[in-house]
């Protein structure tokens, strides 16, 4: 049976959503809808969001269908970012999902270049959709989970596209750390990183700590929302290597947070 109509009105809704300024209660009601589960996994659907990328997105998996009915996804983040890329930049996306940051940034920044990292196979298989969706020839994906070894890991079989992580059992997944990717790579900055990895942060810095060490890093945004402390606290990791938190500023209608924004993020400076 058909869904065309059902399609329709999403899309309308989406397009308004899109169009009104961010916080003024469109995710409330994305939410109900969301929440409703209407859709099967695998229910494709392409968007032009309000960013400028156009993504092909899985209407069955509730972070993208959260995307597609607004449009966006964490403009705050994308506001933090993109400015504090030079020009000729470079963008670390860890934990890139579909691309929904990277190719928000492309589209913004094309003079960037972003090196995106991503485990999940149904994910790599989005985020390349989506590269061909856009123009986006300095975005390249490594198909592997950050880490503090390259001996690989178990990668958790996620019940949404965002809910993946490395854990004790799971896929078996090749793992990377950023100290041995940028030397292999001659790479000698990064830019901008962003971290999303569902409770994984310290491992991902473990494995950046002669880039931490050099201060060639120059901005860090994540996730701190995880119960973690001691030694795996990504603050005090970061604190240890003189990074501080600088604020994430809110976006939208008088600068209003809203439910939909990432609290839980924190950004860190050298």
């Amino acid at each position: 049976m058909t869904r065309r109509p059902e399609i329709a009105a999403i899309r309308a809704l989406a397009t308004v959503a899109g169009a009104l300024p961010w916080g003024v209660g469109q995710y409330p009601i994305a939410r109900r809808y969301i929440d409703a589960g209407r859709w099967p996994t695998g229910t494709l659907a392409e968007q032009k969001m309000s960013n400028g990328s156009r993504m092909s997105i899985d209407l069955g998996d509730t972070t993208q269908l959260s995307a597609y009915l607004l449009r966006d996804f964490a403009p705050e983040l994308t506001a933090f970012i993109q400015p504090r890329c030079p020009r000729g930049g470079t963008f670390f996306d860890v934990g890139a999902n579909i691309g929904l940051v990277t190719f928000a940034i492309a589209a913004q920044r094309p003079d960037v270049t972003i090196h995106a990292f991503e485990p999940s196979a149904p994910n790599i298989a989005a985020w390349k959709r989506n590269q061909a969706l856009n123009a986006a020839p300095r975005a390249q994906l490594v198909e592997a989970a950050v880490s503090d070894d390259e001996a690989g890991g178990h990668l958790t079989v996620p019940s949404d596209s965002g809910s993946g992580m490395l854990a004790a059992h799971g896929v078996r997944v090749p793992t990377v750390t950023l100290d041995a990717y940028c030397a292999r790579h001659d790479i000698e900055r990064i830019d901008v990183m962003k971290i999303d990895v569902e409770g994984h942060e310290a491992g991902v810095l473990a494995g950046a700590r002669r880039l931490l060490e050099a201060r060639a890093i120059g901005t860090i945004v994540l996730e701190v929302k995880h119960s973690v402390s001691g030694d795996r606290d990504p603050a005090r990791i970061l604190a240890g290597h003189g990074y501080g938190q600088v604020r994430i500023p809110a976006v939208g209608l008088f600068g209003r947070r809203t439910r939909r924004s990432h609290e839980q993020d924190a950004a860190f400076q050298a």
